[in-house]
């Protein structure tokens, strides 16, 4: 299939006009091109078969599934013609028009089962496919009992199986029983060894795993895939971990940035208390390559090295002011309560790029961190960058300013917050909304409280770095977006 596949991907580069070919082996060419992900390949065996074979109807459904990635509509259209073949494949295209990407297939899926007695390879691959899509792991399981005797390449039906299954603990066991059936049938496949493997590593038998690994390279000692799960496989285990650490180096010289031995070394190395060498790993992959591999910088500052910025030049070399991916990476770090990085993150943006509408999230960092005389020097600095540009669509929430008495509270400036609360109590808003009254009596009590704490400047609470006036009140949430408030104080 390959050396065809070779072939006609050449005959279509060098523009030459494409040879004979069967019906079969126009067929063996497109579901190759479609593993390859190669979408030009595919669309010149359309061209192709319908200008050798006109009248031939065995492209059809494949044609159907091609244009419903494009749109359900066009698919759709496809399924709608009356001159189309009823076939098991036809069936598994409309049940996927139906319910892709969210839909509840059970129903139908079990009469598409029951309607047809004889399933192709194609129409196996495909409803399996469109069940992994839809994270239905159970229903994978369900329909490999309905089409075991069914099926005209069982070990197709079994190798796409475990593979999807293997991903999934309730259902790894089960995984692991296909793919050892899968090697006693063909002892000689090196993907079967391989996917026995995984479904070892999966179920945590760790040497059953090795042993599997070893089966697979002693078939093809060259195999790259083959030595990366076995490195991978003993990176797992304290006792092996040297071991593993030389095989993913050794790995890494033959297939240099590959991301799943990267990240295998690294935490290889963590593991073993050798973060900087971890951290060098992650920075060294980030820099690779023409595009970089900016997600890195994640994995580094998790890590929290003593100084991110020598990584973070690395990360602002390949992503420059792209706001979103700064605030996609602060995000992620707040989410996981890594406030210290998240703040060193933005620390450096604002240095490099000063005030933005990142500029909120920078301060909210700064405060989790308890870095509150940081919070309140940025705050009266953002604050006086919006004077100065009346135009900029920067604002602060009524949050900021409850955080900025907060952080004037910890640093014992009494006089300041309260002055500031004293501004901000004595003009209520007029709001009509019942969350929002809510929400601004809170604001009072925090205020308040604040306010008494104030009085009492030998009251130890102040200093206690568990205590947080504000959080009492307003419990932080973990953001998907944007975690803030969009009222700007002067709205309220």
């Amino acid at each position: 299939m390959k050396e065809l596949y070779d072939r006609f991907r050449r005959e279509v580069l060098e523009e030459k006009t494409v040879d004979y070919y069967e019906e079969d082996e126009l067929l063996d060419i497109y579901d190759y091109a479609q593993d390859e992900g190669d979408v030009m390949v595919q669309f010149y065996v359309f061209l192709t078969a319908r200008r050798l074979h006109p009248d031939s109807t065995l492209f059809d459904e494949r044609a159907g599934f091609f244009l419903s990635y494009i749109s359900n509509d066009a698919g759709a259209d496809m399924l709608a013609r009356r001159d189309r073949q009823e076939s098991p494949l036809w069936d598994v295209l409309a049940l996927s028009i139906a319910h892709y990407p969210d839909g509840h297939p059970d129903d139908d899926m079990r009469a598409l089962l029951a309607k047809h007695d004889n399933f192709d390879c194609e129409s196996v691959l495909k409803l399996m496919d469109l069940l992994r899509d839809l994270t239905r792991p159970d229903l994978v399981a369900e329909a490999y009992i309905a089409l075991h005797d069914k099926a005209e390449d069982t070990r197709s039906l079994l190798f796409e199986t475990a593979t999807i299954l293997k991903d999934y603990p309730e259902h790894s066991a089960l995984a692991r029983q296909l793919a050892e059936e899968l090697t006693q049938t063909e002892p000689f496949n090196i993907d079967c060894w391989l996917l026995l493997a995984k479904t070892e590593f999966a179920n945590s038998h760790l040497e059953e795993a090795v042993s599997a690994a070893d089966y697979a390279l002693a078939i093809d000692p060259e195999n790259l895939e083959g030595a990366l799960v076995r490195a991978v496989v003993l990176s797992a285990q304290d006792k092996t971990r040297p071991q593993a650490e030389e095989e993913l180096k050794a790995f890494l010289k033959r297939v240099p940035g590959n991301p799943i031995a990267t990240k295998a070394l690294a935490e290889c190395y963590s593991a073993r208390h050798k973060e900087n060498a971890a951290i060098e790993t992650y920075a060294s992959f980030m820099g690779a390559g023409e595009d970089g591999n900016p997600e890195a910088i994640l994995e580094i500052m998790r890590l929290k090295p003593d100084s991110a910025t020598p990584y973070l030049d690395i990360y602002n070399s390949i992503v420059g002011e792209d706001q979103e991916q700064w605030q996609k990476t602060a995000l992620a770090l707040y989410n996981e309560k890594l406030y210290d990085q998240g703040a060193a993150l933005l620390d450096y943006y604002t240095e490099k790029y000063g005030f933005t509408t990142l500029s909120e999230l920078y301060l909210r960092l700064l405060y989790l961190a308890g870095r509150y005389g940081d919070y309140i020097t940025r705050f009266e600095q953002l604050n006086a960058y919006r004077s100065e540009n009346a135009s900029s669509p920067i604002e602060i929430s009524v949050m900021g300013y409850l955080l900025l008495c907060s952080s004037l509270l910890k640093q014992h400036r009494f006089d300041d917050l309260d002055q500031l609360s004293s501004v901000i109590l004595s003009n209520p808003p007029s709001i009509p909304d019942m969350e929002d009254i809510m929400k601004f009596k809170g604001i009072q009590l925090t205020l308040q409280q604040m306010r008494i704490l104030a009085q009492n400047e030998a009251y130890t609470l102040i200093d206690d770095p568990d205590f947080d006036p504000v959080r009492q009140i307003f419990p932080f949430s973990t953001p998907d977006g944007n975690p803030f408030d969009n009222e700007t104080a002067t709205e309220k």
